[in-house]
């Protein structure tokens, strides 16, 4: 079985001298995705909650690698902390999460971000 999870959000930075943004996408493989619950949770059974979740985390934490040029031996913690401390105030955010299942040929919303404090 062929499942992708694409993922669609933004990234930018905003400081009192300049505000910017961009539109970024990011594809995750069914499998990763499911070692990645499996090893947070403990248990062999991941639900679409737990995945969607991870989904979420892992976004977030590719965001923050991209932005922040940190050391071979730095944890995601330490990137966690550059990137919060970072003065262009850099953030990111999910708006869609696509689960695409080629052998079916099927293409599940899993996750809408709200775009209500935009």
């Amino acid at each position: 079985m062929t499942i992708k999870y694409l993922v669609t959000g933004r990234e930018g930075m905003s400081n009192w001298e300049y505000t910017a943004s961009s539109a970024i996408t990011k594809t995750y493989g069914i499998k990763e995705m499911e070692d990645i619950c499996k090893e947070s949770s403990g248990d062999d059974d991941v639900t679409e909650e737990e995945l969607e979740e991870n989904i979420l985390d892992k976004f977030n934490n590719d965001c923050i690698r991209d932005a922040i040029d940190g050391e071979e031996d730095w944890s995601i913690c330490d990137y966690q902390d550059a990137y919060r401390e970072d003065d262009a105030n850099l953030w990111n955010c999910v708006d869609l999460i696509l689960k695409i299942d080629f052998k079916s040929e099927t293409i599940t919303t899993i996750y809408e971000g709200a775009w209500d404090n935009d």
